[in-house]
């Protein structure tokens, strides 16, 4: 039998992505929900792949008929937060009501299925977060990025950290798919963002539309090399060209640059080289293989 693929597309907007570049004063938001969302789906359609969107809740209760068009289709509906708040806007626990509890059950709501999965903005996951998910009935965290090059991100964008912080143990944590076992008898699925065997080189969208393609070849070879499920991650934006985008600022986000044929065809091409190697599935199937496994 193959071994799994699990599929997401964090659905942040434009205005959200620039809030995590430090930019606060944008507003838009239907570019991604209006374009990019209907044809990342159009596409997976095609090849006949069934992913996880994971939604703001804030906005996405604005497209319901949107949500509910993807879960007909046989997609998944998880959980990136009601607001999309970045670190320096306080910890998990503090938002724990507000943005977690909050954004599950609009969610639920809008889409009439059950949120079993979270993905944290800015990848900002610890085992804190786990212990909140779990209290929370979530089933999946994926917001784990156990790779040295998340560090380097950090900085790019800004961020600060120490040896010794919660990022940089974060950087070197666990990066297979697990099960974890947490305070008061409740387990959660982990679903890092996959790396590989060598070096610890994620092996997600964003770095394909950065990196010269033989260096994106041996990361997903060596990603592959492993007798484990592993899961693969796009951006909303990744399906959109800057000339459908009234707000140019978001040009600085890694692939905006590229023409949209370029873009449409790096996520084919992606998504096909997986069907082959891979059976793809969404987040939430991930996990239940992880907890089956145990």
């Amino acid at each position: 039998m193959r071994l799994s693929v699990g599929i997401s597309i964090d659905v942040d907007s434009v205005a959200s992505h620039l809030r995590g570049y430090g930019i606060n004063d944008s507003s838009d938001e239907a570019s991604v929900y209006r374009i990019a969302v209907p044809r990342a789906a159009e596409l997976l359609k095609e090849l006949n792949i069934r992913a996880t969107f994971f939604f703001v809740a804030e906005e996405a209760e604005r497209y319901p008929e949107l949500l509910r068009s993807l879960v007909t289709e046989g997609h998944e509906i998880a959980s990136h937060s009601y607001s999309h708040p970045m670190v320096a806007q306080g910890d998990w626990r503090a938002l724990k009501q507000s943005e977690l509890v909050r954004a599950k059950e609009l969610l639920q709501s809008i889409s009439g299925t059950q949120i079993l999965g979270f993905r944290a903005p800015g990848w900002e996951g610890s085992t804190e977060l786990w212990q909140l998910l779990a209290e929370t009935e979530h089933l999946y965290d994926a917001s784990i990025f156990p790779s040295w090059f998340f560090l380097l991100i950090q900085s790019l964008v800004g961020r600060r950290f120490s040896l010794g912080s919660r990022e940089l143990k974060l950087a070197f944590a666990n990066k297979a798919v697990s099960v974890e076992q947490l305070g008061g008898g409740r387990r959660l699925v982990s679903i890092p963002v996959s790396c590989s065997q060598f070096c610890r080189l994620p092996y997600y969208h964003t770095l394909k539309l950065k990196l010269p393609a033989f260096v994106f070849s041996l990361i997903r070879w060596s990603t592959l090399q492993a007798e484990a499920p592993i899961n693969y991650t796009f951006h909303a934006v990744d399906f959109l060209g800057l000339d459908e985008i009234a707000e140019k600022r978001i040009k600085r986000h890694p692939g905006m640059k590229l023409a949209l044929s370029k873009k449409l065809h790096l996520a084919r091409t992606e998504l096909l080289k997986l069907q082959r190697s891979r059976k793809p599935v969404t987040l939430s199937m991930l996990a239940q293989e992880a907890l089956q496994a145990y």
